[in-house]
């Protein structure tokens, strides 16, 4: 019996992480997500060429789209 009752307990545990305690509101969208990169200029010297223009990337992303830094 145990046996048969194993496989049914271990899909019930497994299924059970994947619920939602939240969602974001459709208007809010991408900007509720995500949150730009700030650094101090103490930070900005020991990163690489290839750093700071992937942060700066994501942070034009996020302002083209008319996100607001809270």
């Amino acid at each position: 019996m145990w046996k048969s009752l194993l496989p049914l307990c271990l899909t019930a545990m497994l299924t059970s992480g994947c619920a939602q305690t939240g969602s974001v509101q459709s208007d809010q969208g991408y900007c509720a997500l995500y949150t730009p990169v700030l650094l101090t200029e103490v930070e900005i010297i020991s990163l690489t060429s290839d750093t700071k223009r992937t942060i700066l990337r994501n942070n034009e992303v996020y302002r083209a789209l008319g996100c607001k830094i809270h």
